[in-house]
């Protein structure tokens, strides 16, 4: 990476790792306020850890466990709403701290966040294994609902064509896949855009709702967002429009590149790069038609509560569009 771009420019990213290879390189610790995040809530006392007297078992709404997959729905409206919110936090954590959470982080995340929601909700209900299922099960829809948001997004701003495709407008295609991939450095003019409309939708949005984990504008957001219009181009890559499914075997190690080179990015000119990380976020905000927040106090407040209820009524956190495969190698169905 051109860790030299002019202030006030993206970066120009290079990606370092052809599809479907692994990389040597390890995720880099985080530079900004989102470690401070998961090292205070780690301190949180996990459910299991309270005393047995003061904690009540999640009553199911028929009394009894539901067959098929475990869903919020299952379970009494106070019980629900905390674990809509917590799904809603766990998203935060993709997004914002790690897109490829191992499988105990995933497990650590879920007893953080549902000590953090109990907590200010002042119930102390155990956390079942059955409840952890569901907070972690929107890890790959999270990821996918970006790329999904992504592709025709991509497209527009690179110019692609779709549809009644002749071989000229083919090679087109894998002419401009080609200037964008191969010995040249992509350089996403429409991220703060995608940001802004996968995370700033609207008033409700995760960015709006849960500001202290998008203000300023993560690296690791920024890294995903890379990743996935990286995986986007990629479905052009023959010319044609090929859709295909978002593997972390695939991407993982493009994500771990990206992050890298945004570090240095950040490291040449810190101050630039935060004012440009605050920049996008703010404008963000604007357009959602939230008002300024100056100030937090790290509570999970009572409108974020009942958002996570609005918001999520009907989602379940397994559904049969929200599907997880048993094995490790993650994807998103086309």
């Amino acid at each position: 990476m051109d860790s030299t771009a002019p202030p006030g420019e993206t970066p120009s990213i290079r990606r370092s790792v052809p599809l479907g290879e692994t990389s040597s390189r390890e995720s880099s610790p985080l530079t900004d306020h989102r470690s401070d995040i998961i090292l205070e809530n780690s301190s949180l006392p996990p459910s299991h850890s309270l005393s047995m007297t003061t904690l009540k078992v999640a009553p199911f709404r028929s009394n009894q466990p539901p067959s098929g997959r475990a869903k919020a729905f299952d379970y009494v409206d106070d019980v629900k709403v905390l674990l809509l919110n917590a799904i809603r936090i766990f998203e935060c954590y993709i997004y914002t701290i790690n897109p490829f959470p191992s499988a105990q982080e995933q497990e650590q995340w879920a007893q953080n966040i549902w000590a953090m929601v109990t907590r200010e909700d002042g119930q102390h209900y155990v956390l079942s294994d059955r409840m952890t299922t569901i907070i972690k099960a929107r890890k790959s829809n999270a990821r996918g609902d970006v790329v999904d948001l992504a592709r025709p997004l991509t497209q527009q701003a690179y110019g692609f064509v779709l549809g009644s495709e002749t071989k000229g407008t083919e090679r087109k295609n894998v002419r401009r896949y080609q200037n964008l991939t191969d010995d040249s450095a992509f350089h996403y003019k429409h991220v703060s855009d995608l940001i802004q409309k996968a995370f700033f939708k609207n008033t409700r949005a995760l960015g709006v709702e849960y500001q202290k984990y998008f203000d300023p504008i993560p690296l690791v957001t920024i890294a995903f967002i890379f990743t996935v219009i990286s995986a986007n181009l990629d479905e052009w890559a023959s010319g044609k429009y090929v859709q295909a499914q978002f593997r972390e075997s695939n991407h993982k190690a493009n994500y771990q590149n990206y992050l890298q080179d945004l570090m240095e990015w950040e490291r040449s000119a810190p101050e630039v790069v935060q004012n440009i990380r605050k920049k996008w976020h703010d404008r963000a905000r604007r357009i959602a038609g939230a008002v300024a927040e100056n100030a937090f106090n790290g509570r999970v407040s009572v409108n974020a509560m009942n958002s996570a209820k609005l918001e999520l009524q009907g989602r379940t956190g397994l559904t049969d569009s929200e599907n997880e495969d048993d094995n490790d190698d993650e994807h998103i169905d086309a």
